[in-house]
């Protein structure tokens, strides 16, 4: 039987009024599903690390198999994968892995704790945490009060207008950003006026965005004849 299958298995048997029967029903339902989730991670993986080894130099397939910190990684990441549907976090993970892979990571001990924020946050805060990156390049407005000042939130409405009225959950993933170190202090919370500078992400959050980012390289310049 698929291994997350039998993971599921064991935890249904495990509730109450739930026996063996229900169990093996469950997991023969939702076998085909988590194989196919995991098929395609790892086939994701394989063709970019593909790619990736025709850009990096001494970068073997053979050589990140002998690699415990990309072993490492790899393992934390498909285990988040999949555990989600949601292919914004999935690219998350992806990313991640290709940068330990090409070295364009931080020290393994931070990979492991972007890792766990990729798997706790929703495609919300990631999407946020972009925005805030540089919150003009996106087309934000700051709206005009005849008194008092602007609110986050509402210069966000304005890059997402399908957010409108939701200033609580925003206010809910702003606090995570915040207490993951990823938003500036002057950010606590969606209600807060919007600050003075550009950027309203901290360097550990342009970390954090870089890291779970498909890897940049530079194209070799032509030689002209």
């Amino acid at each position: 039987m698929d291994y997350f299958a039998s993971l599921i298995k064991l935890g249904i048997s495990a509730v109450p009024d739930w026996g063996s029967p229900a169990a093996e029903l469950f997991a023969m339902i939702t076998a085909p599903l988590l194989g196919k989730r995991r098929d395609e991670w790892f086939e994701g993986i394989r063709l970019h690390l593909n790619e990736l080894t025709r850009k990096v130099d001494r970068l073997t397939i053979e050589s990140l198999a002998r690699n415990e910190e990309f072993v490492s990684t790899l393992v934390q990441a498909t285990q988040s994968a999949a555990k989600t549907h949601q292919q914004k976090k999935i690219e998350a993970l992806r990313n991640a892995v290709l940068n330990v892979a090409s070295r364009k990571a931080p020290v393994f001990e931070k990979q492991a704790i972007f890792l766990q924020c990729v798997e706790k946050f929703q495609p919300l805060h990631l999407e946020l945490l972009s925005f805030m990156e540089d919150p003009k390049k996106l087309g934000a407005k700051w709206v005009k009060h005849q008194m008092g000042s602007t609110s986050v939130y509402e210069v966000i409405y304005t890059v997402f207008p399908s957010l409108v009225g939701q200033f609580q959950l925003i206010n809910l993933a702003i606090m995570d950003l915040h207490a993951a170190g990823f938003i500036a202090a002057h950010i606590n919370g969606a209600m807060t006026p919007v600050p003075g500078f550009d950027k309203w992400v901290t360097f550990q959050g342009e970390e954090f965005l870089k890291f779970i980012r498909e890897p940049e390289f530079v194209e070799p310049a032509k030689e002209t004849s």
